[in-house]
């Protein structure tokens, strides 16, 4: 990426595995589409990002008992950005649709049980986390917005893979998000996060 994200110590030249993952699904569809081996070879690229742990500059976080957690923000402090895992996971399955590769089987595997190991973290009883990670004087709340498109990307994955627990999160987020108290409690968290960043970075 060609910016930096201070949030995170990120300085430009970064990897996302969440523009990874978006990049993967339309260069394997383009490729499916039109048979050219120049958008599959770009896919295959483009995976490369997800063999290589964080620290020496891939997107892949090593979980317990073999399982991966991949990074929109790949830094030391970690950061677990939930939209961004789901849609590098997308990515590594069109790809598999597109090729059967076995090692990209394996990531998609890997990356499902690095998902549903954490899943319960990202739910506080009342609204789902943005990320796992949270930098000094910032809420890792979800946005209303966010917590829309967690809901929609679990359905969508719980489509893919058939894994109940997925299903059952998104049905319990869309109870949260149906409770105007759960709203208001996320705004005034959001609101008393940004307050406190103002306070000690200054306007």
């Amino acid at each position: 990426m060609p910016y930096a994200v201070s949030l995170f110590g990120l300085t430009p030249g970064w990897p996302s595995a969440l523009v990874q993952g978006q990049a993967i699904s339309v260069l394997a569809r383009a490729a499916q589409a039109t048979g050219r081996p120049d958008y599959r070879a770009a896919a295959e690229r483009a995976v490369g990002a997800f063999t290589v742990d964080v620290a020496p500059g891939g997107v892949r976080r090593k979980q317990s008992r073999g399982a991966l957690l991949y990074e929109e923000y790949p830094s030391a402090l970690g950061s677990g950005v939930l939209n961004g895992f789901l849609s590098a996971l997308w990515g590594l399955y069109d790809y598999l649709l597109l090729t059967g590769d076995l090692a990209v089987k394996d990531l998609c595997e890997r990356g499902l049980g690095g998902l549903l190991g954490s899943l319960s973290l990202y739910d506080t009883g009342y609204w789902s986390r943005y990320m796992l990670g949270r930098p000094r004087g910032v809420s890792n709340l979800a946005s209303p917005y966010y917590h829309a498109e967690h809901i929609v990307q679990l359905y969508a994955t719980y489509m893919l893979t058939a894994h109940d627990a997925l299903r059952a999160m998104a049905e319990r987020w869309e109870r949260y998000a149906r409770s105007s108290l759960a709203v208001l409690r996320v705004v005034l968290v959001k609101a008393a996060s940004r307050a406190v960043v103002g306070f000690c970075h200054g306007p």
